[in-house]
């Protein structure tokens, strides 16, 4: 008997393992019989059967259980038994496993959580200069089950990372993240840079993700008022995305709301060119309107 496992789980999710039975030589049909399973976790059974069916090469056994266990990190032995009582022979277990369970965490990263899952650096939109910036963020972090909602400030920086416990080495995990970033340095106009949670920005752990981010000095900006309309000029709320164009390649600069209709930013009028688009709550015909 062989079993199929994951030796780093991670708490608050379902457990699956596989078992597989190999009949050798034996020579008997066992074709279409039915009989139970579960899995016994540190000498408990507190989960229900699941029902295997064999066939002429072996069985395979599926058994998803939450695990009672509070949030921290431990580890823990398994081992899996399945009902042959259809051949009198009581329960076969296999031999005990260990996996760890991992109480997953994503924070500023510090001596404990140290591996690295969002790098943002920040950057003159003009020189393309390193700069150093205060950057307040709010996000939502979400893997599809849990979230690990994170408020923080970044004070006079040009990087900063968020990190999570969880070694990539021993498990690849991806998040879906958004929320605001609130850019700030002397001398710039501050940006509220807004990742929608329609369009969420994908981090990992295996490769941490990278974003840039811009500002724009004051001497160098013009403020800028940008109406979004339907096709019948109804007002429309959302996200407008700011690309800036060099050499047919585009960098995204700002992304800031659209309330009303209504959207502000700072760019740079004269030499540079920009590309904008908008992320509605409807997918609609828009008309954009600038006002200097």
């Amino acid at each position: 008997m062989t079993t199929a496992y994951n030796p780093y789980v991670v708490d608050g999710f379902n457990l699956e393992y596989n078992l597989t039975v190999d009949f050798g030589e034996l020579d008997f049909n066992i074709s279409g019989l039915t009989t139970g399973g579960y899995v016994e976790i540190n000498s408990t059974s507190n989960h229900s059967l699941t029902q295997v069916t064999f066939n002429e090469s072996g069985a395979k056994l599926t058994a998803s259980v939450t695990l009672p266990y509070p949030n921290e990190t431990i580890n823990f032995t398994s081992r899996l038994l399945f009902n042959l009582s259809d051949l009198t022979r009581g329960y076969l277990a296999t031999n005990n496993f260990s996996q760890e369970l991992l109480d997953l965490k994503v924070k500023v990263c510090n001596t404990t959580i140290i591996y690295p899952v969002l790098n943002m650096a920040y950057y003159d939109e003009i020189t393309g200069l390193a700069i150093n910036i205060s950057n307040a963020i709010d996000f939502a972090i979400y893997d599809g089950t849990h979230y690990y909602n994170l408020t923080t400030n970044f004070e006079g920086d040009s990087n900063n990372s968020l990190c999570t416990n969880l070694n990539p080495t021993d498990l690849s995990y991806n998040w879906n993240i958004w929320g605001n970033l609130i850019l700030e340095a002397d001398s710039y106009t501050s940006r509220v840079f807004e990742i929608d949670s329609g369009v969420p920005t994908l981090i990992s752990n295996d490769p941490a993700t990278n974003l840039n981010l811009y500002l724009i000095k004051v001497a160098n900006s013009s403020s800028v008022t940008y109406e979004w309309l339907t096709t019948e000029f109804q007002y429309i709320d959302g996200i407008m995305r700011i690309y800036k164009c060099d050499n047919a390649t585009r960098t995204i600069v700002e992304s800031t709301p659209v309330v009303s209709g209504l959207a502000n930013a700072n760019i740079e009028l004269v030499t540079q060119a920009y590309s904008y688009d908008e992320i509605s709550i409807v997918i609609v015909n828009v008309t954009l309107k600038l006002t200097l």
